[in-house]
């Protein structure tokens, strides 16, 4: 202990030292991409029909369609949720209207037979948008099976009494304009296996959505990832155009007994103009959302105990281009608020990874990075 005496006559005493300790870079991501589903010869045979003509939510009905497109009426309650419409072409198809409610700050993207036809986006103050999405030239695969895709992000029941606490999430509307084509099946996903059937009992059903990369377990330690290809979400890599990819990467921190040192996520904005949304999962356990254009957090939590100081931790990000132009995140680590001495004994969180799950889950493919 060192005592040192102040001008002021008090005395001031340091009990030691802190070693210092380097937090580890976040490199060597592997990466995958995670919307197979826009393309029109995607098997969705094993997704949920969504066939229900009549809504218990009296307050906010069906606006139009003959489909009630609800997400909680087919047992899907959080994460990003996607809809495949299928429709037989006859050419005159000139566009397609839809009302997307999302949840404040939420958005959507739309894909027709694999041709990206834009996004949309709340505010803080806007949780649904109705858009109009015009048919582009040579995309309609006439007297065939025609697929429009959505996926939308999920934010989340309102917690009120209101009317907006009652809000559902999913499709309110829907037509096809041009000719009198109409969508002859809806099929929709959210997380694996929905509320009822989640194969991760453990985290809970509202942990994941319904990306093919979560879906598949991509976001759990010991996930087998060696067909993925090399990549970074950071500058120069990320998604080239719009929709998803999925990266994870390893780290060990290596810190000793008697030392608690918080740490967190730091995640550095990119420009306003560029339009992406990340998750981000630690060990398995999702602990944010990242908004690029919406924010404001930067900051992400890594709980201590989920956060595995004894073992390797597996980081796992979905970064969501909503715009044709791509994105990528300007800067991406580990800081930490400070190193404190303590008596606390840190344990590792046990929990089911993916080998505990496999069986309960999809095959796991490899999907070309967009």
């Amino acid at each position: 202990m060192v005592v040192t005496k102040t001008s002021h006559g008090s005395f001031t005493a340091t009990l030691g030292g802190q070693p210092a300790i380097t937090l580890p870079v976040l490199s060597n991501w592997k990466v995958s991409g995670s919307l197979p589903e826009i393309d029109p010869e995607f098997d969705d045979s094993l997704f949920v029909t969504a066939d229900l003509t009549t809504t218990n939510y009296t307050n906010l009905p069906v606006l139009a369609g003959n489909r009630v497109l609800y997400s909680q009426q087919y047992g899907f309650y959080g994460g990003n949720l996607i809809f495949r419409g299928h429709f037989t072409a006859s050419g005159q198809e000139k566009a397609i209207t839809v009302t997307v409610q999302y949840g404040f700050a939420g958005g959507y993207s739309a894909w027709l037979n694999g041709v990206f036809l834009g996004s949309s986006q709340g505010t803080a103050t806007i949780s649904l948008t109705t858009d109009k999405w015009l048919v582009p030239a040579n995309t309609l695969r006439v007297g065939s099976n025609n697929v429009f895709v959505i996926i939308q992000d999920h934010m989340g029941i309102v917690e009120t009494s209101t009317n907006g606490g009652k809000e559902p999430r999913g499709i309110r509307g829907f037509a096809i304009e041009g000719g009198s084509t109409t969508f002859g099946q809806w099929k929709l996903q959210g997380n694996q296996g929905g509320a009822a059937n989640a194969p991760d009992t453990f985290r809970g059903y509202l942990n994941e959505g319904g990306l093919y990369a979560e879906r598949i377990g991509a976001h759990l330690p010991d996930f087998p990832d060696s067909t993925w290809v090399d990549g970074s979400p950071l500058t120069g890599g990320g998604v080239s155009g719009a929709g998803v990819n999925f990266y994870r990467t390893t780290f060990n921190l290596n810190i000793p007994d008697g030392l608690d040192i918080p740490i967190r996520l730091s995640i550095t904005p990119s420009a306003l103009t560029s339009n992406f949304r990340v998750q981000i999962y630690l060990n398995g356990w999702q602990v944010g959302k990242y908004i690029n254009n919406i924010g404001p957090q930067t900051l992400f939590v890594l709980p201590a105990g989920i956060l595995r100081r004894q073992s390797i931790n597996t980081l796992a990000l979905s970064l969501w281009s909503l715009d044709r132009t791509g994105a990528s995140i300007a800067g991406l680590q580990l800081v930490s608020d400070g190193t404190f001495s303590t008596s606390l004994t840190f344990t590792d969180y046990v929990s089911p990874d993916y080998a505990a799950q496999q069986h309960l889950r999809p095959v796991a493919k490899f999907v070309q990075t967009m």
